[in-house]
């Protein structure tokens, strides 16, 4: 389930400088490699892709943390490469070969505890308290592949994660579907009274790709009679084609598409990142996505940047927009 970030986007079709390649590339530069383990990481692409999926998921947590708590991740951190090292180092072997079962156990243990660490927030596992467990064995007709992965909301209320995200009330005895398509919590945003989680997920439907951040509002006033809120941010839907060559950096990629499709409106997109920061100074946390665009037909390339503020009163969430825009290389197509 976690993790597929990396694969999904490598299916979307973006502009050609942007084009995912499946080389070995860890997260660090290779060419500077100077350690037995860097090198045999550089070498090894599952323990490649591992580390710059660490180095990815290890990112998200910081965007999300505070100061204090940036620096204790970063210790954390410090000390986990440090144990990495001298735990890998095959101790049967008189030279400096790796255990590269090790290396791959230990980026497996490291990669479980920055995904059960959302801040503010620790993952609980197995073993749910007793009206949490009785709840889900009543619901498991609709609920099969529930997992038992939940953080506490509440005395009585629970935010459930797995194949989905359901938020759960042992007081009212219900169940809510929230978020289906395996999302992934990338972090918390804590407000006056109200708490955001922050979702990513990655679909395909209907021969397209999409990319969508969703933002869930609990509201810690637990006898609110709103409880909860999806609130839908930044969402990019990709055009799929075929290939047709378009994977080489210099092709403009609207010259793969026909007439009829550019006259049908294909566009391409590119989800370039986001910020987490505190932007108007009231002491919460807001996020900037940036997402460019390339419209075929006006043969403009677009550069977006949403903005979303979280507020502590309603909406809740104010969005605004801006955009700048560049003429697209001609092309015969």
């Amino acid at each position: 389930m976690k993790k597929n970030v990396l694969l999904l986007s490598c299916l979307f079709i973006i502009f050609a400088y942007s084009i995912c390649y499946g080389t070995n590339e860890a997260s660090f530069d290779c060419k500077k490699a100077n350690s037995s383990i860097e090198k045999s990481i550089c070498n090894d692409f599952e323990l490649s892709q591992k580390d710059r999926e660490l180095a990815k998921e290890y990112n998200t947590r910081m965007k999300f943390l505070s100061l204090e708590e940036k620096n204790r991740l970063k210790s954390e951190q410090t000390a986990w490469l440090r144990k990495r090292d001298n735990d890998c180092k095959n101790s049967h072997n008189t030279t400096d070969e790796v255990d590269k079962v090790c290396l791959k156990g230990i980026y497996e243990r490291r990669m479980n505890e920055l995904i059960t660490n959302i801040p503010g927030f620790k993952k609980l596992d197995i073993n749910p308290p007793h009206d949490l467990e009785l709840l889900v064995s009543q619901k498991s007709d609709r609920f099969l592949t529930l997992s038992s992965q939940y953080y506490r909301l509440g005395s009585h209320q629970y935010l459930l994660y797995g194949d989905a995200i359901y938020y759960a009330d042992t007081k009212k005895k219900s169940i809510d579907l929230i978020r289906g398509g395996y999302p992934d919590i990338l972090g918390s945003i804590k407000g006056k009274g109200i708490t955001w989680f922050i979702l990513y997920s990655a679909d395909m439907k209907y021969g397209q790709v999409g990319m969508s951040y969703d933002a869930i509002l609990i509201n810690n006033n637990t006898s609110d009679k709103e409880p909860y809120r999806k609130i839908e941010l930044a969402s990019v839907s990709d055009t799929s084609i075929d290939e047709r060559n378009c994977n080489r950096k210099d092709v403009n990629p609207c010259s793969c598409l026909s007439k009829k499709e550019i006259n049908n409106g294909y566009k391409f997109f590119n989800f370039k990142g986001y910020d987490v920061t505190d932007l108007n100074g009231d002491g919460i946390n807001d996020m900037i996505f940036y997402i460019e665009e390339g419209d075929c037909k006006a043969r403009k390339h677009v550069s977006i940047k949403e903005t979303y503020y979280f507020l502590p009163v309603e909406p809740f969430v104010k969005k605004t927009v801006q955009k700048s825009y560049t003429k697209l290389p001609t092309f015969k197509n």
